[in-house]
Formats: C-alpha cells, sequence, structure tokens
C-alpha cells in the first residue's frame, strides 16, 4: 500500500519488520525416507569376521537311509518301557559346503565447502544435515537391497530375500488378486511361528478389497504408533520396496524370524572407526580437505540377510494390485463368476486343448525373432502322442521351405525340440522315447546356445547335437502358437494340458532351469522375451506377463483345473 499526505503511515510496515525477524527453519525434508519397518522387525545379527556361514544339516542322503520330511537322515531312537532291547545308534552329519553371506558395503564420498559449514550453520547445521539426508539414502538403500538383490545375477552370491526363498516355499496367487485363501496357503508354507507379511502399500489396499468383497475385515494391531492390519493374527507390514511392475503385479512375502527361531536375520557389522552415535552400523569418517577448501567425508555402511532354513520364507508371486469392484464396470476389471468360484479352489487354472481344433495364437511379434540363443519351457500334460503335435512353435516346414523353432511332441512318448538355423537344414532333437508319461505332468525344455541344441525332460537332460554356429532363420515367418503346429501343408494339434509357457532369449543352463521349474515366475526376469502362466481362469486371452504385453488369444481351448501341477 502507498502511503500519501492524504493518508499518513501510522505504524511500522510489515515488510520493513520483517528484515528484523529472524523465519523458523525445518530441516531440509526427503520426500524418498519410508519407515523402513523391515529393518525395525529383523534380528539384527553381529558378523565380527565379515562373512556369516549358515550351519546346516547334510540334505544329502545315501541310499538306504530314512529321512524325515525336510530331506534330513533320520535320528534314531529307541522309545520303550519294557524288556532290555539294544539301543539305536546315531549320529548327525552336517552340510560340508553351507552357504556363507559376505557383509555387502553400501559407501558414498558427502563434500562439504568449509566456507558454507563455517558461515551458514548459525540455525541448522550444514554438514549434520547433508550427513542425516545421506545415512537416510543409505539405509533406503540398505532394505532395498535386503528385499531385491540378486547377486549381479549370480544365485549364489545374492541375499536378496525375493531371491532366497525356496522354490518349494513359492506360489502363485489363483486369480489374480491376493485373497485370504492365499494368504492361507502361505501361512501353511510357513506355518512355524510367522512373524510378518511383507507387502507394498498397493498390495495390503489389493488384500483389503478382497477381505471386503468376503465380508471378512480383517483385524488390525498397533506397532511403533501405527495401525497394521493381520491376517490369522500375523501383522501385515508396508514396504515401498517390493515393486509394483508395469502390469499392476507384485510379491508378498512372509518370514520366519530370528537365530533362535532358525529365521530369517539381518547381518551387521558394528563397533566401525568413526561410528555415527545414534546409527549402529554406520561410519563417517573426514577424509579431508582438498586445495579449493572442500571437505570430504566417507559415509560406510556393512549389511546383509540370511534365510537360516528354507521354510523361514516364503513368497506369495503374480500378486494382481489392480483388480477393483466398483458400480462402473467400464473402467474398473471385475471377475467373472468362475474366476469367483476358482478362488475357493486349491486347484490352478490350466488350459484344455481337444486334440481336434483348439490353440492359442500369439501373433507374429518382433519379440519372438530371437537372434541366437534361446529357450524355451513348458509344463504339459499329454493325453496323446500326435507326431509333431505342437505344444509351443512357429516352426515352417514344407520339405522346401523351412525356418523358426519349436517344441514338438516327437509320436512315441518324448519330445522333439525343433530349429532351423542360416546354416543348415532344420534340426529335431528327439528326447528318445519314454521321455513322457501319459496323463501325467512333465516340464520340458529346449535350449540353444549358438552351436549347441539341448532338450530336457523334467529338469533332466536328454538329448543334445552340436551344431555349426549361426543364427536362427525365420524365413519363411510363421505365428507363433501354444497347442499347434502348421504351415500352409499341415497342421498337428496338442491334446491335453499346458501350463507355464516360457520363452527366453538367453541360454539357460540345467542348474537354472531345475531352479524355477516348480515356481511361476514373475515376468521381469533378465532374458525372458515371453511368459505365458495359462492360469487366468476364465476369458478369450491369455496375458503375457513380461513388459511386451504380447497376449494370446485362446481358439476354441477351454478352461480347467489341475491339483498335480507341481507349480
Amino acid at each position: 500500500m502507498v502511503y500519501t499526505s492524504e493518508q499518513p503511515q501510522q505504524s511500522l510496515s510489515v515488510r520493513a519488520a520483517k528484515k528484523l525477524a529472524c523465519t523458523t527453519k525445518s530441516p531440509p525434508q526427503m520426500r524418498a525416507i519410508s519407515p523402513r519397518w523391515l529393518l525395525q522387525l529383523l534380528p539384527w545379527v553381529e558378523v565380527s569376521g565379515g562373512t556369516y556361514r549358515v550351519n546346516r544339516r547334510d540334505v544329502r542322503i545315501s541310499e538306504g537311509f530314512a529321512a524325515n520330511d525336510d530331506g534330513e537322515k533320520n535320528i534314531d531312537i529307541l522309545s520303550c518301557h519294557e524288556g532290555e532291547p539294544t539301543l539305536t545308534q546315531t549320529f548327525v552329519d552336517y552340510d560340508d559346503d553351507p552357504p556363507e553371506y559376505p557383509l555387502r558395503v553400501a559407501q558414498t564420498i558427502v563434500r562439504v565447502h568449509t566456507r558454507v559449514s563455517d558461515l551458514y550453520s548459525n540455525a541448522r547445521d550444514q554438514l549434520q544435515e547433508q550427513l542425516r539426508l545421506t545415512i537416510e539414502g543409505l539405509r533406503e538403500r540398505k532394505e532395498w537391497e535386503i528385499v531385491n538383490n540378486d547377486g549381479n545375477g549370480d544365485p549364489d552370491r545374492a541375499f536378496g530375500l525375493l531371491h532366497r526363498a525356496d522354490p518349494s516355499m513359492r506360489l502363485s496367487t489363483r486369480t489374480g488378486p491376493p485373497t485370504p485363501d492365499d494368504f492361507d496357503e502361505l501361512l501353511a508354507k510357513v506355518w512355524k511361528q510367522p512373524a510378518f507379511f511383507l507387502a507394498h502399500p498397493k498390495a495390503i489396499a489389493a488384500f483389503g478389497r478382497e477381505c471386503t468383497r468376503r465380508g471378512v475385515p480383517p483385524a488390525t494391531v498397533n506397532l511403533f504408533g501405527s495401525p497394521f492390519i493381520t491376517w490369522r493374527g500375523v501383522p501385515i507390514i508396508a514396504s515401498n520396496k517390493l515393486a509394483v511392475d508395469a502390469k499392476g503385479k507384485s510379491n508378498i512375502l512372509l518370514m520366519r524370524v530370528g537365530e533362535a527361531q532358525q529365521g530369517v536375520v539381518g547381518l551387521r557389522k558394528t563397533g566401525l572407526i568413526g561410528e555415527h552415535e545414534e546409527i549402529p552400523g554406520v561410519s563417517v569418517r573426514l577424509m579431508g580437505i582438498d586445495q579449493k577448501a572442500i571437505a570430504s567425508y566417507l559415509v560406510t555402511l556393512y549389511f546383509s540377510a540370511a534365510v537360516l532354513v528354507p521354510d523361514a520364507l516364503g513368497v506369495l508371486e503374480n500378486v494382481d494390485t489392480g483388480r477393483y469392484y466398483d458400480e462402473d464396470a467400464n473402467s474398473r476389471k471385475r471377475p467373472s463368476a468362475s474366476s469367483v468360484s476358482s478362488n475357493v479352489s486349491s486347484k490352478q487354472a490350466v488350459l484344455t486343448f481337444d486334440g481336434q481344433d483348439d490353440y492359442i495364437d500369439l501373433g507374429n511379434q518382433p519379440e519372438f525373432k530371437i537372434a541366437k540363443e534361446i529357450t524355451l519351457e513348458a509344463w504339459v500334460y499329454c493325453e496323446a502322442q500326435v507326431r509333431e503335435a505342437g505344444i509351443i512353435s512357429n516352426v515352417f516346414d514344407t520339405g522346401a521351405a523351412k525356418s523358426g523353432y519349436g517344441l514338438l511332441l516327437n509320436g512315441k512318448s518324448g519330445i522333439f525340440f525343433a530349429l532351423k538355423t542360416s546354416s543348415q537344414k532344420i534340426i529335431y532333437l528327439n528326447s528318445k522315447s519314454n521321455s513322457l508319461t501319459l496323463n501325467q505332468w512333465h516340464h520340458i525344455a529346449g535350449t540353444y546356445d549358438g552351436k549347441e541344441m539341448k532338450v530336457y525332460v523334467d529338469g533332466v537332460e536328454k538329448a543334445n547335437r552340436a551344431l555349426e554356429s549361426s543364427g536362427i532363420d525365420y524365413k519363411p515367418e510363421n505365428d507363433l502358437a501354444i497347442g499347434r503346429y502348421n504351415d500352409n501343408n499341415e497342421t498337428h494339434l496338442f491334446k491335453g494340458k499346458i501350463a507355464e509357457v516360457r520363452l527366453w532369449g538367453v541360454t539357460r543352463t540345467q542348474a537354472e532351469i531345475q531352479k524355477d521349474i516348480s515356481r511361476r515366475l514373475i515376468g521381469n526376469e533378465p532374458g525372458l522375451e515371453g511368459y505365458w502362466p495359462l492360469n487366468e481362469g476364465s476369458g478369450n486371452t491369455v496375458s503375457d506377463r513380461t513388459s511386451h504385453g504380447n497376449n494370446g488369444t485362446i481358439n476354441g481351448a477351454t478352461w480347467g483345473t489341475a491339483d498335480d501341477l507341481q507349480l
């Protein structure tokens, strides 16, 4: 406001008064800070020597020795109350190659100009605020690594809980969203003193919707001054370190914790030089001041995590966080009656092919033209052996023209891995007869590394063949299909059930195939170019769970269930 002689100023203006006032300042805020409840709930084991070894009983049982349900040799014990029987003799053997967990280091250098810390620290200590926010970032990274660390692609070096979970402790949701039935199945796996579930907030919200829909609202409990929902008395803890992918899929963990409980433990090293007074295990050391008067501080944090026995950690995979049940059927996905009814069944949804005209059309997509290294995988339940019946195939073979790759039946209780390379004729690598048993589930796979083909049944190599090094030939082009082999002069259709079809642009080793043979994938695994679990349970479309989204169209095949599929 402008004052004039007609309206003179009567008092000191606010603008002028602010020049003498001191504002109240908040500390620097950081949106990436989360509660990190996992770090608070994990019991921490001090690792003085830098490596933590998990000693276990040996599970490599020799023939003739009885074993318990966990594969360990029975401890022979005599139990009686009369007579003078001879006492049993026994011993407990140990694993001579136990897993080891070296501590991982997270480090960074914080640089602060001495002029800044000297002149502008009257309200807030600039150095301390820089260190505080950096340490917050390190601790966020620590929790992320404990959940997700994959050992840079080396399974033996991975310590992230998502990667250390045993294949037998993994299960997939029945219909997509996390239901009470799914949580009960997970509790049945981690039944010895389960401590807590860990899930992304969106996955927790999805579970809440399913509970509301069934009329079973979960109870709540207060921890750390905050309310948490529970299931069967086990709290469900939120963590944004369990990612939700572009298709809204996530994972949920359930764990038992503590060394005494043979559970999951955090590993750390404390008593470091320059250790932070309030945060054990964090070291802050002055490295020096350079010629520009910039001080450098080394901030260090050592940590890892270990799963002491396999049944301490379970994973619920393929959790759909985007299913809603509102009135707007056009804007939200709504389950069909068949998917709702299958929600309460222990059976898994699978597709059934009649061998007459049923197949899935995946089309001709760029991602299907694997250049050189390839792996094909599927679970099959064969009801009839028809030579060259397609399981997954884009093979084209008219005699004069040949191309593509595929897994086919060989007509003699085995399979073909078919492959046409640019340097030679099409090869049908035969797994030999009696590899497959009718009316029984089998896992099949074919691999090519650019110079050698291999075919596997139930994780066992059945045949191999060396080839001249060359890429895969796709001329003439053909559509990729599940349940059918087809070219312009013949069609061979599969009769039975198919599940968990995978297409990789890498050569998987036998160990990698065996590791993932009995578990559902996530869809973001390195090298995975197509992934069709075939477990939707309803509808005319099968979803590709990779980021490519190359969904398939069902032609005639019908949805059924299987209670003997080992996934």
